[in-house]
């Protein structure tokens, strides 16, 4: 760690703990803790659950079950191309970035670039790219940082082979849908889900994308409908009892 560990016990959230824990895994654990406890009725606690203490005890915990076990987060497994993508997980949104216009002369008319996101599963992060849907919901605000995010179906744009998540960072991004991707609830567990989400009709849009999973009722099932498939024929489709006397026919015509 950057820190020297005869200070940690005198070190708090107020004493700039971004500047005291400089690595990624660190920082992103600092900023879930704050989030999750930020929302809860335990503001009393803060100084004392969010120590630099704690945070040594649960990185160290972390580094054991990560190195010695092989429990990797599913970020780090997903660069490393041991998992897919599209499995159900939990994310949080680590940060908002939001382009510049483009300089070139020939795109001023040019609608604004889509913002995008940087996820975290708590230890590791990953740019995500998004769609219109979801830009709109970062536009209103509905998507901030420290929301939870369920995802589903998204796709990793980067290399053939897998790559270390660190190194990865700046070469890869996880496309997520509006369509495939709905809020999660705060004290959710990051991570990979054991169920797959959901979704329903009233929740998808025309520019969503891609449903990976929906949960319909059939309400009513209509006959199969039969018509010519040639042009110049108005005659109205028939059923498929019609259908039978008239291959029944077309059959004994045949004959003869």
């Amino acid at each position: 760690m950057c820190f020297d560990k005869s200070e940690m016990g005198r070190q708090s959230l107020g004493s700039n703990p971004m500047e005291a824990c400089g690595s990624g895994a660190g920082e992103t654990f600092l900023v879930r803790r704050k989030v999750e406890l930020g929302r809860s009725d335990c503001t009393a606690q803060i100084p004392v659950s969010f120590s630099l203490r704690l945070t040594l005890e649960v990185t160290d915990i972390r580094y054991e079950r990560e190195y010695g076990n092989a429990h990797r987060p599913i970020i780090r497994r997903i660069q490393e191309h041991d998992s897919s993508p599209s499995l159900p997980m939990i994310l949080f949104v680590a940060a908002i970035h939001h382009p510049g216009p483009s300089m070139d002369p020939e795109e001023k008319d040019a609608p604004p670039p889509r913002p995008y996101l940087e996820l975290s599963d708590g230890w590791y992060k990953i740019l995500a790219e998004i769609d219109d849907c979801l830009a709109r919901a970062v536009n209103t605000g509905k998507i901030q940082i420290g929301r939870k995010l369920a995802i589903s179906g998204a796709k990793l744009d980067s290399g053939s082979e897998g790559a270390d998540v660190l190194e990865a960072f700046d070469k890869s991004r996880l496309i997520i849908s509006g369509n495939s991707t709905s809020m999660a609830r705060w004290h959710s567990k990051l991570g990979v889900q054991a169920q797959p989400f959901v979704a329903g009709l009233s929740s998808l849009t025309n520019d969503g994308g891609s449903v990976v999973l929906m949960d319909v009722i059939i309400e009513k099932l209509y006959p199969i409908a039969y018509m010519w498939s040639g042009s110049g024929f108005k005659e109205a489709p028939w059923d498929g009892s019609e259908e039978r006397i008239r291959s029944d026919a077309w059959r004994v015509s045949d004959l003869f």
